[in-house]
């Protein structure tokens, strides 16, 4: 005898629905991220003098002075504390400016002041930035978003490289009230 009531229905596992939500959210945001870095960055070619003229006008945004952090010997970094103000500014964004004299490429990144609080909350090795930029350093000192508002506007970095290529930060900051 046959009977009306339909198979029972295998119950969905609730942690491959969790999986998946949580897998789409990941893909999102690493999207999110990437787009956002496209969008904040700058690579092209340029010749020696292309690029001079860049960091002349890079240096002139940033204010000009001394730099707030000095690669030393290649691997150390001195930090100029007496560059730092009593109370920290508000970051408006932080600016880079690379040049791989190798390959005559030019790249320049520009965070937002939101971007550089939130990922450098804790802390950001120099090194990332001459990575990105194809430069070889292995620093490995980290500084915070709130070093950078003790700094406030102004030059932050300026390093010359053995190979011709240069790496130049500074950072964009409200002045403290």
């Amino acid at each position: 005898m046959m009977s009306d009531t339909p198979p029972p229905v295998p119950k969905r596992r609730w942690w491959l629905r969790a999986l998946l939500i949580i897998g789409l959210i990941s893909f999102l945001m690493m999207g999110t991220f990437a787009g956002l870095l496209i969008h904040w960055s700058e690579i092209g070619s340029a010749d020696e003098v292309a690029a001079n003229t860049a960091f002349a006008d890079a240096l002139q945004l940033a204010g000009g002075g001394p730099a707030y952090l000095e690669i030393v010997d290649d691997d150390g970094l001195r930090v100029h504390h007496e560059l730092e103000g009593k109370e920290p500014a508000r970051l408006r964004g932080l600016h880079v400016l690379a040049w791989d004299a190798r390959r005559e490429r030019l790249a320049r990144v520009d965070f937002p002041g939101w971007f550089v609080r939130v990922k450098m909350r804790t802390s950001i090795g120099i090194e990332s930035f001459a990575e990105d930029a194809g430069l070889a350093w292995r620093g490995g000192h980290p500084i915070s978003a709130k070093d950078l508002a003790l700094r406030g506007h102004g030059l932050v970095l300026d390093h010359h490289f053995e190979n011709g290529g240069r790496l130049l930060v500074w950072s964009e900051a409200e002045p403290s009230p």
